[in-house]
Formats: structure tokens, C-alpha cells, sequence
């Protein structure tokens, strides 16, 4: 089944990004929250609520409790329509989302911490910020995890959502459906600075 709707989601969740780096520096947040010991909280798309009109959800989390701490696991069923992407009911049903950030040292997620826009060598043009995952990838929107990627493999759990590749939201803003077959080329899509080697689409 193919996504419908899914760019205008991706528009939203770059504006809630934008008003959340404005707000800190030019940073985009984290992949996730951690506990003082370094364990992961909650998911970046916790951090955004407030960003979209979901303050008093936002309030209503325990940020120093785990996202399926007690807590924070009733809360899941709160899930915003933005992150509804998949029409997939098992997927949904589960409050599972699959806007996903690529996640690995180079990206702008990375597992150390937020980045800085002006980290993004790159330039953002040029940068994907997400994806829109196949529904094998979903993951509770909550949860600290996305879709953790590799220079070897970096096309795993993308590509089967969308007719010709993966919708991608680039970091200026657009939504776009980027293609797969070329996996280096995504690689370099995925990085934020360096490793672009003919690259170029």
C-alpha cells in the first residue's frame, strides 16, 4: 500500500525542528534523552511536542523516566497524527510510527548528542534529516530508537514504502522521494559532512 499524506507530515515535523533549533542554539535535538548514566529516555519526537501544539502532552511525560517507564508507557496512545505515516493497522494499533531518523556517527542524529546546523558541512539542501520507513522498521513513536544505519548497509529497513525509493525530508525543508538503488549514494545523502563522493543526483 502506498503512503499517502506523508510529505505534508514530513513539512510539519521540519517546522517543529526548526522552531526547536532556534530555541537552542541551532541545535536539532538529540536522537534521545539520556539518564544521568547515560541510558536512553525518550525519542527526539518526545522533544518536538511542544513545538507542535502538544505542550500539555509534553508536560504530562516524565522525562526522567524511560519511555516505558510507568509513567510514560500509558502516554504512548497519545500518539500525534504527524507521526502516523504507515496505513498499515497493525502498525498504527500499536502506536508505532515509521518517521524515523537515520541514525549513526555521520548523521545528524548521531547516538553522542544533537547537532549543530552549522555542523552540517554538507549543506542541509543536500542532508537527509528522516525517512519514512517500511512498517517493519516502525517503532513505538516514543521509544529512543530509529533506524540505525551503517555505511555498508544503509538502505536497510527503507524502500519498500514508496514506489521508487524512500521519502526522505531534507534538511531545508523538502520532502522528497530519494532513490535506493544506489546505496553509496544514500550513504552520502545520510552524512552531514564529508563522504559525498559522487554523490550528486
Amino acid at each position: 500500500v502506498q503512503r499517502t499524506g506523508t510529505s505534508d507530515k514530513l513539512r510539519g515535523i521540519y517546522r517543529a525542528l526548526e522552531l526547536y533549533s532556534n530555541d537552542n542554539n541551532g541545535n536539532f535535538p538529540p536522537a534521545y534523552t539520556k539518564s544521568p548514566d547515560g541510558k536512553p529516555l525518550l525519542s527526539w519526537r518526545v522533544l518536538l511536542l511542544p513545538y507542535m501544539e502538544q505542550d500539555n502532552l509534553y508536560r504530562m511525560f516524565n522525562q526522567n523516566e524511560p519511555w516505558d517507564g510507568p509513567t510514560n508507557k500509558p502516554l504512548l496512545k497519545n500518539i500525534p497524527k504527524v507521526y502516523l505515516s504507515s496505513s498499515n493497522y497493525d502498525v498504527n494499533a500499536a502506536f508505532k510510527t515509521t518517521i524515523l531518523a537515520p541514525v549513526a556517527p555521520e548523521t545528524v542524529f548521531p547516538p553522542t548528542g544533537p547537532i549543530n546546523r552549522n555542523a552540517v558541512s554538507d549543506g542541509l539542501s543536500g542532508t537527509i534529516l528522516l525517512v519514512d520507513a517500511d512498517d517493519e522498521a516502525a517503532v513505538e513513536w516514543t521509544r529512543p530508537k530509529d533506524l540505525l544505519i551503517t555505511k555498508q548497509n544503509p538502505t536497510l529497513g527503507i524502500g519498500s514504502s514508496h514506489a521508487g525509493g524512500v521519502m526522505a525530508l531534507f534538511g531545508d525543508g523538502t520532502p522528497r522521494i530519494y532513490p535506493t538503488q544506489a546505496p553509496i549514494m544514500v550513504w552520502g545523502r545520510f552524512t552531514r559532512a564529508g563522504d559525498r563522493k559522487s554523490t550528486r543526483l
